[in-house]
């Protein structure tokens, strides 16, 4: 992995943690999908996150996607080899196992309350957790863990956010999300100077 795009990871990470209290040890939900992957490819996972991260982490799966490895020679030994790997993520349907996918879908919720980083290979999956603001997603690509850029609508979260800090009205904030969008500076909000010291007369 090149060193340009492991700092603009760093950049997106530091993101994250400013506007949604991602913290270290990053923590990792991964699907069966992204195991099968991994395998194909033969990374070392481990090595492949640490590039990446450059970071500490924590590496998650849950039952159901162990179960969907194991299930009908769907996931290949090396596959539920890497599986072994992560620690296992309690999820409610340990007696009646669900797909992958909706487990990890279910496990995030509706507000990402654990700040899981997700690695999944589904884009169904991946799509319908971009409507979500902020959660970082990852994949296998070429033999590396490639993260994704930010969702839109974690984009629009974080210049409601902004906008909220510099007190800034309706008109104001939809002039700054233009700004944002189009790559132009912000304006400096001006400050309310006082009398000038020299042109105030001295009480006798």
């Amino acid at each position: 992995m090149r060193t340009k795009t492991q700092r603009a990871y760093k950049r997106l990470l530091h993101e994250y943690s400013l506007g949604f209290g991602l913290r270290t040890p990053y923590q990792i939900l991964v699907d069966a999908e992204f195991c099968k992957e991994a395998a194909k490819q033969k990374l070392d996972i481990n090595v492949e996150f640490e590039k990446t991260f450059q970071d500490q982490t924590r590496h998650f799966i849950t039952e159901c996607s162990v179960q969907e490895l194991r299930r009908h020679n769907q996931g290949s030994f090396e596959a539920q080899q890497i599986a072994k790997q992560f620690e296992r993520r309690r999820c409610p349907h340990t007696h009646a196992p669900i797909a992958s996918t909706d487990c990890v879908a279910q496990v995030v919720g509706p507000t990402n309350e654990y700040n899981y980083i997700i690695a999944s290979q589904d884009e169904a999956l991946r799509e319908k957790l971009r409507a979500i603001p902020g959660i970082p997603m990852v994949y296998v690509k070429a033999h590396m863990v490639v993260m994704e850029h930010m969702s839109i609508a974690t984009k629009r979260l974080l210049e409601e956010k902004e906008a909220e800090k510099k007190g800034l009205s309706t008109r104001e904030k939809n002039q700054v999300s233009k700004m944002l969008h189009s790559g132009e500076e912000l304006p400096k909000k001006k400050k309310v100077k006082g009398p000038n010291p020299l042109s105030v007369k001295k009480k006798k």
